[in-house]
């Protein structure tokens, strides 16, 4: 069954609906169908992340009363909770290129860190589609990347870029561990190599923003802040909604409205104050009932 989740989004709503369930059966509830709405709100008001709680629980009660599991939509009943959007992390051009140059391409870890970070912030590839790509999804001859997305199971095709294409060539012939893994980006062994998970590749991005010496206290650090920067950059760019959706892979047009809101941010930053007028000049204003 196609989701729209990530592998790592399956595992954590199955580890919610597990503790939740856990909590049901200490309470001496083993049938679903005796689950009633006071339960479900119950857990809810101890919930430390309700919006969790919310969304994970809502998807598995839709679904139970879907397929015949409980006669009753005890979806309905799960308190929502209003979300707030922060506005996206963003780097700058010369603050992604702080970061690329500060990471020792002499090493294995550096030659591979390389290709991620370029991988995240030109093409703007998500950290799982980077954990997951194949040897077999770079097509060399036809200068493209080649994949089906993990999130959307919808097929991209990336550029492959003069700067990614070397990275990817010194990282391959001249650092990647031998293995039978089809795997791009792998573990140092130790003793064994395996292919580099998702959070392996948010650890190598963060590791490297931090090594970069760049003030990111106020920003997210993981492959989707580089993500965000490409969208911004797309934006400031002039590059149209359905462009900058194109180039993310995004199945929403109104993806990029989202970072609608950093240009924003970011002119709100710039805002200069609105000086005091003297008490003579607002006297004026208000005998003409302009203001």
């Amino acid at each position: 069954m196609r989701t729209g989740k990530t592998k790592t989004n399956i595992r954590h709503h199955i580890h919610s609906v597990s503790r939740f369930f856990a909590h049901m059966e200490s309470i001496g509830i083993v049938d679903i169908c005796k689950i009633k709405p006071d339960h479900v709100h119950e857990r809810f008001i101890l919930a430390n992340d309700k919006s969790g709680f919310h969304k994970t629980m809502k998807m598995f009660f839709r679904y139970a009363y879907k397929y015949g599991l409980n006669e009753n939509d005890i979806s309905r009943s799960i308190p929502s909770v209003p979300r707030h959007k922060p506005v996206p992390s963003v780097y700058t051009v010369e603050e992604i290129e702080a970061i690329l140059g500060s990471i020792d391409r002499n090493t294995y870890t550096g030659k591979r860190n390389y290709c991620i970070i370029l991988m995240a912030s030109k093409l703007g590839v998500r950290s799982c589609d980077i954990a997951g790509l194949s040897i077999n999804d770079i097509h060399r001859t036809e200068g493209v990347i080649r994949l089906i997305q993990q999130k959307t199971i919808v097929p991209i095709e990336f550029p492959l870029l003069p700067d990614i294409s070397v990275a990817l060539e010194d990282y391959l012939n001249n650092a990647r561990p031998d293995s039978c893994l089809p795997n791009v980006f792998l573990t140092k062994p130790r003793p064994v190599t395996s292919a580099l998970s998702t959070q392996g590749i948010h650890a190598v991005v963060s590791g490297a923003i931090k090594h970069s010496g760049i003030d990111a206290s106020s920003r997210r650090r993981g492959a989707h802040a580089l993500r965000s920067s490409l969208a911004s950059q797309l934006l400031e760019e002039g590059k149209t909604y359905s462009e900058i959706q194109q180039v993310l892979g995004q199945t929403s047009p109104d993806v990029a409205r989202y970072y609608v809101r950093v240009e924003a941010e970011r002119l709100r930053q710039c805002a200069l104050e609105v000086p005091d007028f003297p008490n003579e000049v607002a006297a004026y204003f208000l005998e003409r009932q302009v203001i």
